[in-house]
């Protein structure tokens, strides 16, 4: 998805795009606005230099095949992936109690702190 959002797109072009519905897409573009990987204009949705370093596929810094394989170990990307077919509610199941200190070392480790610095959130630094 974040590969599709390295230029200006609305959400109903990137539901169309990804065979998704607009409405689910919509509110995940908006949650993932307040995590700080994209922004929101007239123009639509992009990403925000965290999303473009870490998280598309041509990037050098990608970190894409170790979230896919964390998300692969949980049945939550399915449940997400339902909801935004239109086919299922979310949900988010538990998970291992290591999971939770998983992801949050992974965040951690792998911050960008210009980006941190830039947009003054210290909630996200310890």
């Amino acid at each position: 998805m974040f590969d599709h959002l390295e230029q200006w797109t609305t959400s109903e072009e990137l539901a169309a795009r990804l065979h998704l519905q607009d409405q689910p897409v919509a509110e995940m573009l908006q949650c993932l606005v307040s995590l700080g990987l994209l922004e929101s204009g007239t123009q639509g949705w992009r990403n925000l230099e965290l999303a473009s370093r870490y998280l598309c596929a041509e990037s050098p810094h990608t970190l894409r095949p170790a979230l896919l394989y964390q998300a692969a170990l949980g049945d939550s990307a399915g449940s997400l992936e339902a909801y935004l077919r239109g086919t299922g509610a979310l949900r988010v199941n538990g998970h291992h109690p290591l999971y939770g200190e998983a992801c949050e070392s992974f965040a951690s480790r792998f911050r960008s702190c210009p980006i941190t610095r830039r947009v003054g959130r210290k909630w996200w630094t310890r």
